[in-house]
């Protein structure tokens, strides 16, 4: 089955993931599309607004046909761990197919920033200027970059999604199967777009509208949110609502945090990823000042230490995932949604994947070679769970299975 895969986090999902989609199934003549997609936790550090079986539900409905799950190790750490797990995670499909991105450049120019920022000269310069000058990697490579080609080239690292984009093309060097495709964002349809009634904006403005909404405790979805969501996803969402599902609640989710981040000390904080020359130690200093990680980050922040690495670092921190976690190869692939279609590609994956194909977290628990990214998605699941509108308790992280989709529910 000829196979197109997206990376993906559908935080929510909205008119510009779909659009994605159909372009990928347009341009690639795909026969099926597969998303895979964090979990309960994205890569910006923070929890997800939503369940992440209800957030591949959405997925399937709007034209996904299998959704798998992106581990949490690499889905809260930095652009190369996250891009550079997803990507392993595809590879271990063992087919052919091509990975689909959306950025604000074409193929051709990120690639020729990608080699240039991969060039042995330019990597010297920019530890250089991290060392001297504390700047960030993107930051550093942003300056160089200006140097030594066009502005337009140069602004590329503006776009998170251009800097992804370059990091997929970076990973996905290490599988000859694997080709890229860059499905370009037009302003309309980029994620900066604030004028909803285009019927486009991002995922960022979406959750901002969303909480701004926000009377006591209570959120419903907004009205005006129809406007740059599919029909089935307000849906889904309005009835996860009224369940007590949606959306999550980030008070309730700093408070675990810190509380977590309060019993640890400074060598727990250096086995953390990103945590290096001496960090662990303001990190300490900071939370035990602070009444917030919000309040801690603040007091932390720096050029070199930007507001989203420390947010990558508090989230692993209070999910207990290590340097060596995020350094280490995918172990399962874990199914959460699927439609007819998905349902034959998987029958075709079981006899040609790496790895085990797993639809129950307690397959993967029981698996000594799974064990380890499984105690890390139980204990990212049980989080979430305790900062629903309604926390839910028990052991649901093992009851859970994939959703099924029929034609007739989108």
């Amino acid at each position: 089955m000829k196979t197109a895969y997206i990376i993906a986090e559908y935080n929510p999902f909205h008119n510009g993931h779909r659009y994605h989609i159909e372009q990928t199934r347009k341009l690639t003549g795909a026969e099926a599309v597969v998303a895979v997609m964090s979990g309960h936790f994205v890569q910006r550090g923070d929890i997800a607004v939503c369940d992440k079986f209800l957030r591949a539900q959405t997925a399937v409905a709007c034209g996904a046909d299998l959704v798998t799950e992106l581990p949490v190790k690499y889905a809260v750490s930095n652009a190369a761990r996250f891009a550079g797990g997803a990507v392993s995670l595809i590879g271990a499909f063992g087919t052919d197919g091509l990975i689909s991105f959306g950025a604000s450049a074409s193929l051709p120019a990120l690639q020729n920033a990608k080699d240039l920022a991969d060039d042995a000269k330019t990597r010297e310069r920019i530890e250089t200027l991290s060392r001297t000058a504390g700047k960030t990697f993107p930051a550093a490579l942003d300056l160089l970059l200006r140097e030594s080609c066009n502005d337009e080239t140069a602004a590329l690292l503006n776009d998170p999604n251009n800097v992804l984009a370059m990091e997929y093309l970076r990973a996905m060097e290490r599988f000859d199967r694997l080709r890229p495709l860059a499905v370009e964002r037009t302003a309309e349809r980029g994620h900066h777009a604030a004028d909803i009634a285009s019927g486009f904006t991002g995922a960022g403005h979406i959750r901002t509208l969303l909480y701004q909404e926000q009377q006591g405790k209570d959120i419903a979805l907004p009205e005006k949110l129809s406007l740059v969501m599919p029909e089935a996803v307000v849906r889904l969402l309005r009835q996860a609502h009224e369940e007590g599902r949606f959306p999550v609640d980030r008070d309730k989710y700093a408070l675990a945090v810190y509380s977590r981040l309060l019993t640890m000390q400074a060598a727990d904080f250096a086995r953390i990823d990103n945590v290096s020359q001496g960090l662990e130690n303001r990190i300490v200093q900071a939370v035990k000042e602070s009444a917030s990680p919000q309040e801690a980050i603040n007091a932390i922040k720096s050029k070199r230490y930007t507001m989203a690495r420390l947010r990558q670092i508090f989230t692993a921190a209070a999910l207990g995932i290590t340097r060596e976690d995020a350094a280490s190869p995918p172990a399962y692939i874990r199914v959460l949604a699927f439609n007819e279609t998905g349902r034959k590609l998987l029958a075709e994956l079981r006899e040609r994947t790496e790895l085990p194909l797993v639809t129950n977290l307690s397959d993967a628990a029981n698996d000594p070679a799974c064990a380890r990214d499984a105690a890390l998605e139980y204990a990212a699941d049980k989080l979430f769970d305790l900062c629903l509108p309604i926390p839910r308790g028990g052991n649901r992280p093992f009851l859970d299975h994939p959703v099924y989709i029929r034609q007739a529910d989108g």
